[in-house]
């Protein structure tokens, strides 16, 4: 108590020396996790209440550009990274309703006189609030993706002659938010945001990623 507010990259550096800023940060990840599986559940009297209710709003205090930081800084340790990148799908990627919201017609306008790999387009890419469909903002969209596909292609290419995953105990974090960053791009996969050829590559990095015989940096 009464302790300056600090950085979390600063906490994450110091975790490594002090028994109490690791049991600090291991406190923080579990709020996180716990924040998460709040969402999960579409808990929105927490994500997104009333105002008149006075409550703490979790869409407000973690916006979607500071929880993309977050995931994304190889400052933090994995564990961290992994729980704002579970938090990431439930609170700001996944809201609502799972299920894509099926169209039942289509415009002839809509239907392109010639498609091709590069240009080809899937639906346009909704959220869902309250069981209702909002707008996801393109810029938004475009920074998620950027982060997942630059953590995979930099883990694809991090075991350039074996394995990608390992089994040793020292690679459990590190396994834990690759599994995360990967459920991330199946959700991201699933409401639309890719465009046919983004998912080529996607499946590409990820086949390298599960290879459990060794290969070559060609491969």
């Amino acid at each position: 108590m009464g302790q300056q507010p600090r950085r979390l990259v600063d906490l994450a550096e110091s975790a490594t020396y002090s028994t109490a800023d690791a049991e600090f940060l291991d406190y923080y990840r579990h709020q996180l996790d716990l924040l998460a599986q709040m969402c999960q559940e579409q808990q929105y009297l927490a994500i997104d209440p009333p105002p008149e209710r006075k409550l703490l709003n979790i869409s407000q205090q973690l916006p979607a550009e500071l929880v993309l930081k977050c995931m994304s800084d190889a400052r933090l340790p994995s564990e961290v990274r992994a729980s704002f990148t579970r938090l990431m799908l439930h609170l700001h990627v996944v809201r609502g309703s799972p299920l894509s919201a099926i169209r039942h017609a289509r415009l002839w306008a809509d239907i392109p006189n010639e498609v091709k790999v590069q240009s080809y387009k899937t639906t346009s890419v909704e959220g869902y609030s309250d069981g209702g469909r909002a707008r996801v903002g393109d810029q938004f969209a475009t920074d998620v993706l950027n982060t997942v596909e630059s953590y995979l292609d930099s883990l694809r290419h991090s075991h350039p002659s074996g394995p990608v995953l390992q089994k040793d105990a020292a690679s459990v974090c590190t396994n834990k938010l690759t599994h995360e960053m990967v459920t991330l791009a199946k959700a991201l996969a699933q409401f639309g945001y890719y465009t046919f050829d983004d998912l080529l590559t996607l499946t590409e990095n990820l086949l390298n990623i599960v290879d459990t015989s060794p290969h070559s940096a060609q491969t």
